[in-house]
């Protein structure tokens, strides 16, 4: 059985629409965040349905993984966290991978989502540590791009708001 965000993926590559996320013609959907089959649907229109296909879903899929397991660092050192935290869990999150088929395969949003959310709180502690406003766009166009990943992501986003505006309050 074909996984929905593929088949939401397929379909949108096949006929521009974001839909059938189910076993044949269901119609449009919302069912699934936009992000990550559209995603898929440009891999699938650049290299076809094939094994091709399928190993760049799975190689960008493993990239997206590397990539969230290289912010640690980052996000341990805007927390005022020794670095070497952020590169021992990223190290261990690298050689022993939880969610090891997820992170690997390509079929569900896990990795794309990840590391959007890494950026998006990296940068959400740059930014309330350095109590600066000028940052906001980029604050804003990263969160948004992480809610079509994961919408959940929503309540994360709005504890972090909260805290970045009473930092900044005159």
């Amino acid at each position: 059985e074909v996984p929905e965000p593929v088949q939401v993926a397929e379909t949108l590559a096949r006929t521009n629409v974001f839909g059938n996320p189910f076993s044949g013609e269901t119609g449009p959907t919302a069912f699934l965040a936009p992000g990550h089959p559209f995603v898929l649907s440009l891999m699938y229109r650049a290299f076809g349905f094939g094994p091709r296909a399928e190993l760049v879903k799975e190689l960008f899929s493993s990239a997206m993984s590397a990539l969230q397991y290289s912010m640690l660092p980052w996000l341990v050192a805007e927390l005022g966290l020794p670095i070497i935290a952020g590169v021992m869990a990223g190290a261990c999150g690298a050689v022993f991978p939880v969610f090891f088929w997820i992170e690997t395969k390509g079929t569900w949003e896990l990795p794309e989502s990840m590391a959007l959310l890494l950026a998006a709180l990296c940068l959400s502690a740059a930014l309330i540590r350095k109590s600066r406003t000028s940052a906001s766009p980029i604050f804003g166009v990263i969160w948004g791009v992480a809610f079509l990943f994961a919408p959940s992501f929503v309540l994360v986003f709005c504890g972090i708001l909260a805290l970045w505006l009473w930092r900044v309050r005159p």
